[in-house]
């Protein structure tokens, strides 16, 4: 502690009691008593804690702009802490651009917590702090906007009920009440869809970062560009040798590169042209990536609504969804759990009764995700009909935060005959659906790197044991290497780690039938099971630097499978390939047997791979 509080580390002025310091800290650590803020002569607080304390403290009561909390001795990890509080505090006066400054000021601190030169697993213990804040702070921004906009209209729909009710009593049919517009549009509107795409996979950001396309910056200062590469690989080297000391070496090598490589990237900012470099998305830029379809960013908040951010290239629409915050995370629940008792095996799979059970609740899912979510979302956007023959297919992207990321949103159906015949309609009708982890990565895709993949550049394919084993996969890694022209397709003992490892660096499509495990606890934990019965992780393929890639294939179990833990940094093994560089991944939400992998294979494969080998690879 006195090396800590060493008087050189104080600010200037700071009087220097470490009794006091101690006392502070167990009442603000143990007790949860905030230390005494009375000021002294000089008008500072007397208790160095309280000093340090005082501007997170002055935001939280709202005496403080957000401006005040970037000081350097503040732990980024209470900074943001206070100024989530902050927002909320904004909000409760009905002071809706206060709170979105806090909360962009919440997010900066966030992304303190993802430094570069951290390791994966203490950048996620320190996320794991602030799970579901920012969705929370977004959805009472939205429901504060909801108020403000949509009350000045209920006077007219209380007078046209009035009007309704007195038709009624003169025996006269009254006629259709006017619907109530609950849409939200505007500058608000904008701003929190900026910040909630912002404050969403902070770690995949960093990652993205790194790998940023310096065509145009090593164009014009080729000295920049190559001191951004330099440092850049000296964040993501690691330690040659296992000697004592090595790692921890490494890490503080990797924490000096990043302060550097901020630093840098500020200094490129100031360079005409390159104000924007590495910036986040604004909301115009968040249109333009809703030329082809629109972008759909649904809120699962904290506390009770849900609201569907509808982003098109000309506005960004919040919906408000009458599916709840509960009832999301309960069907949520649901299906995964009858999902996983279908797939039990062994002595501990389900009576026939159950299985039943289990079909029912997953049929009752997809009908309730159309009722409550994509149906009012695709109505909104002009698309929930059929699509008549011989017409081209709508595009719609689903980027789900929270508890939405476990519904399969794609498949969502109503085939209740109460609705219609034939049921009212279906996902898979209407929508060629596709998800997206960040908007960000998808306008940094990996591929701006490299040009398009040369013809006949060989791609391996891999099926978990020889043929004897999971007939299923075999046939579809035999299917997808004729298709793709792959050279070889690596099956049992020939897929080692370094061999599989090796081979992505080249390769443009890679299919991978095999198993795959995720961890509850650590999302960065998942990990790939490879024929030779070694691993592969999260962590080694996102440091994979494919020269041409194009599309990966999961065909493993829960490839795409997220967390409570973390959810909206989707951090998964589909994601870890989106990050390597391919611009396409497709995982599984579940588990899958080899039958499904082999069917899907084959239906998916003759729509999204080349005709021939002389244009793709596999």
């Amino acid at each position: 502690m006195s090396r800590a509080l060493s008087a050189e580390e104080l600010p200037e002025g700071a009087p220097f009691d470490l009794a006091a310091v101690m006392r502070s800290a167990l009442d603000f650590f143990a007790r949860g008593r905030l230390p005494d803020m009375t000021p002294g002569a000089d008008g500072t607080p007397q208790d160095f804690l309280a000093a340090r304390l005082a501007p997170v403290l002055g935001r939280v009561d709202g005496t403080a702009g957000p401006q005040a909390g970037r000081d350097a001795d503040v732990p980024v990890w209470l900074r943001a802490h206070g100024e989530i509080g902050a927002a909320a505090g904004a909000l409760g006066r009905q002071q809706i651009g206060q709170a979105l400054d806090h909360l962009e000021e919440a997010i900066e601190a966030m992304a303190a917590l993802t430094d570069r030169g951290a390791d994966q697993a203490s950048a996620e213990h320190g996320l794991s702090q602030f799970e579901g804040d920012i969705r929370t702070i977004v959805e009472l921004i939205l429901c504060n906007v909801e108020l403000r906009d949509v009350a000045p209209r209920l006077p007219e729909y209380l007078r046209a009920a009035q009007e309704s009710v007195r038709e009624l009593q003169a025996g006269r049919l009254p006629g259709e009440l006017p619907a109530v517009d609950r849409s939200l549009v505007g500058p608000d509107v904008d701003r929190a869809a900026e910040l909630l795409e912002r404050g969403r996979g902070l770690l995949l950001t960093r990652r993205i970062e790194a790998r940023a396309d310096l065509g145009e910056l090593r164009s014009q200062h080729p000295g920049l560009a190559e001191e951004f590469e330099r440092l850049t690989a000296q964040i993501e080297a690691r330690p040659q040798t296992s000697a004592p000391g090595d790692a921890e070496w490494a890490r503080l090598a990797g924490l000096r590169a990043s302060r550097a490589l901020d630093d840098l990237v500020r200094d490129i900012r100031t360079r005409p042209g390159f104000e924007g470099f590495l910036r986040p998305l604004t909301a115009g830029e968040l249109k333009g990536l809703a030329a082809d379809g629109p972008v759909v960013v649904l809120n699962h908040g904290g506390k009770r609504y849900c609201h569907a951010l509808v982003v098109t290239d000309r506005t960004i629409t919040a919906l408000p969804l009458e599916a709840t915050v509960e009832e999301v995370t309960d069907k949520s629940r649901e299906l995964r759990e009858a999902v996983d008792a279908i797939n039990t095996q062994g002595g501990s799979r389900p009576s026939p009764l159950q299985l039943v059970a289990a079909g029912n609740t997953v049929r009752r899912t997809l009908d309730w995700t159309w009722h409550k979510i994509v149906r009012p979302v695709l109505e909104a956007v002009g698309c929930a009909g059929t699509v008549p023959a011989d017409t081209e297919w709508p595009r719609i992207w689903w980027v789900p935060t929270g508890a939405f990321g476990a519904l399969p949103l794609h498949a969502a159906e109503c085939r209740s005959p109460d609705c219609a015949p034939d049921g009212c309609g279906a996902a898979l009708d209407a929508v060629v659906s596709s998800y997206v982890q960040g908007c960000r990565p998808w306008r940094t895709p990996g591929t701006a790197r490299g040009s398009a993949a040369p013809p006949n550049t060989a791609g391996p394919c891999w099926s978990p044991r020889p043929r004897t084993s999971c007939p299923g996969v075999v046939g579809a890694a035999d299917y997808a290497a004729g298709l793709l022209g792959a050279h070889r397709t690596l099956i049992g003992p020939q897929a080692t780690r370094d061999v599989v490892l090796g081979a992505l660096h080249e390769a443009s499509w890679a299919h991978f039938g095999c198993h795959a495990a995720t961890d509850p606890s650590e999302p960065s934990g998942a990990l790939l099971h490879l024929p030779s019965g070694e691993q592969v992780s999260v962590r080694e393929i996102c440091q994979v630097r494919p020269r041409a890639a194009r599309l990966a294939f999961l065909a493993a179990c829960g490839t795409a499978r997220t967390t409570e833990h973390l959810s909206d940094e989707a951090v998964h093994i589909t994601s870890s390939f989106l990050l390597a560089g391919f611009p396409t991944a497709v995982g599984t939400l579940w588990k899958i047997d080899s039958t499904h992998a082999d069917q899907a294979t084959t239906t998916t494969g003759g729509t999204t791979c080349p005709p021939s080998a002389d244009s793709g690879v596999g």
